[in-house]
């Protein structure tokens, strides 16, 4: 019985973790295609909440799947070691992110700041970090749903990486400058 309930709240947690990680997604594209600095604070907003779920998340996730692989005596195998180093190379990802978007929430709430928020919205960091921490979340579920070896389990997770980093700097450049002029116009002042 415990079993069971144990391994709904490690699925329920890892849904949460990937629909926070799409809002995510979405925030930071709609960030980076934002016409207005009011746009870009309102997805900016959600940052702080989303690395909160994330954090939690995480942390159930590692709980349950260290019971979960205990019951089923797994320590054995390499694709439980390789998936909770895996979850540990997330975190430094998300913590950067998370600071970095605090500063970008503070530098918003500020008109005369607005340029400097803008470059940190368009900062190739922000985009290389959630595709890196994406891409591998699903080499994790790789890794769950097909049980390989560690040699196999450790090449899922360097392809996962590898693609994370690749779509992450796949098309990071800014198309038009609409919303630099925007902020740059909002600042100055009428002589």
């Amino acid at each position: 019985m415990s079993y069971s309930i144990v391994l709904f709240v490690h699925v329920l947690a890892a849904l949460i973790l990937a629909s926070s990680m799409s809002i995510e997604i979405l925030g930071l594209s709609r960030m980076r295609r934002a016409n207005a600095v009011s746009e870009t604070q309102t997805w900016v907003d959600l940052a702080p909440s989303l690395a909160a779920m994330g954090g939690i998340c995480a942390l159930v996730l590692l709980l349950s799947g260290g019971f979960l692989t205990s019951k089923m005596t797994g320590w054995g195998f390499g694709w439980p070691k390789v998936a909770l180093g895996a979850m540990f190379l997330i975190a430094p990802f998300a913590s950067i992110t998370s600071k970095r978007m605090r500063r970008l929430r503070q530098e918003l709430l500020n008109p005369a700041n607005a340029t400097a928020a803008l470059d940190r919205v368009n900062n190739p960091f922000l985009k290389v970090s959630l595709c890196v921490r994406s891409w591998i979340f699903v080499g994790i579920i790789a890794l769950m749903t097909t049980k390989p070896d560690l040699s196999i389990s450790l090449l899922i997770m360097a392809i996962s990486a590898a693609v994370g980093v690749l779509t992450g700097l796949v098309g990071n450049r800014r198309q038009g400058r609409s919303l630099k002029m925007t902020a740059q116009a909002s600042t100055s002042t009428p002589d």
